[in-house]
């Protein structure tokens, strides 16, 4: 999909056609993160760059600031909803423990405590 637009509708029909069937299952549109700073990453590919940019989840962390992880987490539920996508498939709450994980960025960082209060307030 070339941009927002086109997502959204997408998914809107995809889930017309479903309601449409009778068995009252919805259908569930998941992604894994699309706020990269990267326009042309992966998963950004399909909203045409057309969403906001926030660093990755460590960088996040690195902030140590609550409001602005839920300010995220707010900008980024309105942003997903537009394009269709009910379920986020981030960010991770693993506790990063070994640099050499490859998710490691995808984690709120090594502090439990300091994850656990971004963690809620990206979830709130």
């Amino acid at each position: 999909m070339d941009d927002a637009k086109t997502a959204a509708v997408w998914n809107n029909n995809l889930q017309a056609f479903v309601e449409g069937l009778g068995f009252g299952i919805p259908v569930n549109i998941s992604s894994d993160p699309r706020h990269t700073t990267t326009a042309n990453a992966e998963f950004n590919a399909g909203a045409g760059g057309d969403i906001s940019k926030w660093p990755e989840p460590l960088g996040l962390a690195a902030t140590f600031d609550s409001k602005e992880v839920s300010k995220f987490g707010d900008i980024a539920s309105k942003e997903y909803r537009a394009l269709g996508i009910a379920t986020a498939l981030s960010l991770q709450v693993d506790i990063a423990t070994d640099h050499r994980w490859m998710r490691f960025t995808g984690t709120l960082g090594e502090d439990p405590f300091l994850a656990r209060d971004l963690a809620e307030a990206y979830c709130n």
